[in-house]
């Protein structure tokens, strides 16, 4: 399993505690690099100026849209995802 971290409740965000749940391809141990999580970022065109497509690779987040959650982002080390992302969050 991907996303096996404590599934956690908040007001802006959903969290996934399986790939199954989230529908999602992992594992994702080949986005250890910041380089190319950042890739991933530009390459699927991250929604949002705030949080920085940058600020998302450097926290350790990897870029995984879906049609529910064009703004997916999975954490490489913790394995939990996260969407609903909103100016004033910050992901580190």
């Amino acid at each position: 399993m991907c996303f096996n971290g404590p599934a956690l409740d908040s007001e802006h965000h959903r969290t996934f505690s399986s790939n199954q749940e989230s529908g999602l391809d992992c594992p994702l141990l080949h986005m250890e690099d910041e380089a190319k999580r950042l890739a991933m970022y530009t390459g699927k065109g991250w929604p949002h100026t705030k949080p920085s497509a940058v600020k998302m690779a450097q926290a350790g987040f990897a870029f995984q849209p879906t049609s529910d959650a064009p703004d997916f982002g999975s954490c490489s080390w913790c394995d939990l995802g996260l969407d609903g992302w909103e100016p004033s969050d910050d992901p580190t």
